[in-house]
């Protein structure tokens, strides 16, 4: 029931069904103004015998810091509840911390955390940290667009580093991480074998960082299939390590390096970690990166002899004409596997929109998005 233009009078109804019906396991109610008063009424349902509920997304749904409490006792009487997302409310790190607490004393096995955009700052890290510890099935924590900054960090990986956190996947974006993060991060990525995708999106790591997170990359024990550092203040300079990293890790699949200062010379260095035997990646995203069509002869290369690149994203990046027709020839070839080209805001001629459509149409397989 996501965005429906629901409010807190339609939760008396939804607590009902949630108290008659334990075949649902599952409530999406995000994007609704429901309210902290709609939401009590939600926990008194979910504190029926009778409810069985394992996922629940309460997302933009106008919350306050006042809602933990019967969010605890919900939590308390409910050893199902497997997924909670709160994202997007203000709660502040007050009420964080009053969750984690109950988090880490309710019986349930939390498989799912999602707490973006929640107003947490480093002072709530310590009992997130806890709850990692805590809780061995915790695999997916989101703590996105908050300004956690490095501090914060060093305390989640406390908990990310304790032998009983099984974290899979990590997302911290925007949360105000530098270049000093990534000691720590790249502790993490070496050692965490269950990690598998991390995303640290509009974080100024740097070449610096970047450099860091590929030693730990190269590291047998990493684990990693998902690395995200779009908009991290990268340059060429650091291409050199990424490269070798790619040569490097087999398990690596996905790689968004978008929005970053890399440039037709960085883009051929990360070319020749792409074509090494030991590259595995399916999906690269190297959108506004300030490419040109000079880069495109050797990034035909790679579509046309990589056969395990499924994915790839060149958007905002001024290639014209010229490379457009590169990256169409690499794209013809039937040793080509690329399923899903994405090409947003390039200019290119109404010759060149022709040859495009063409080629859709001669492999429907592709699909170019532009």
């Amino acid at each position: 029931l996501q965005n429906c233009n629901l409010t807190s009078a339609s939760c008396e109804t939804l607590r009902s069904v949630l108290s008659a019906q334990p075949s649902l396991t599952e409530l999406h109610v995000g994007d609704n103004r429901l309210g902290t008063a709609g939401v009590k009424v939600l926990c008194q349902g979910m504190m029926n015998p009778s409810c069985k509920l394992q996922k629940l997304q309460l997302e933009y749904c106008e919350l306050t810091a006042d809602i933990v409490e019967a969010l605890n006792a919900a939590l308390q009487s409910k050893p199902t509840l497997k997924e909670l997302s709160l994202s997007n409310n203000t709660l502040g790190d007050t009420a964080v911390k009053q969750l984690c607490r109950g988090l880490v004393e309710a019986s349930c096995n939390l498989e799912l955390l999602h707490l973006e955009n929640c107003g947490i700052t480093s002072d709530s890290c310590m009992e997130i940290s806890a709850v990692l510890r805590n809780k061995s099935s915790l695999m997916d924590l989101s703590v996105g667009d908050n300004k956690i900054g490095d501090s914060g960090l060093a305390l989640l990986c406390q908990g990310l580093m304790h032998p009983s956190c099984k974290i899979q996947k990590l997302w911290l974006w925007d949360c105000d991480l530098t270049s000093a993060s990534c000691k720590d991060l790249s502790r993490l990525i070496s050692t965490k074998e269950t990690l598998t995708e991390i995303s640290l999106i509009d974080n100024n790591l740097r070449d610096s960082g970047m450099e860091m997170l590929c030693q730990a990359l190269k590291d047998p024990k990493s684990k990693l299939q998902e690395l995200w550092v779009r908009e991290c203040g990268l340059t060429a300079a650091c291409c050199k390590a990424v490269s070798s990293a790619l040569s490097t890790n087999k398990h690596l699949k996905v790689l968004h390096i978008g929005e970053n200062k890399l440039g037709d010379a960085g883009v051929e260095l990360l070319c020749e970690g792409l074509m090494h035997p030991n590259c595995n990646i399916q999906s690269l995203w190297l959108g506004n990166c300030d490419l040109t069509a000079g880069c495109c002869a050797t990034l035909a290369t790679i579509m046309a002899t990589k056969q395990c690149l499924t994915e790839l994203d060149l958007s905002y990046n001024p290639l014209e004409d010229e490379g457009i027709r590169k990256i169409c020839e690499a794209l013809k070839k039937p040793s080509c596997n690329v399923q899903q080209l994405i090409l947003y805001d390039i200019l290119w001629s109404s010759e060149v929109d022709d040859e495009l459509r063409a080629l859709e149409e001669s492999k429907p397989e592709v699909k170019i998005i532009s």
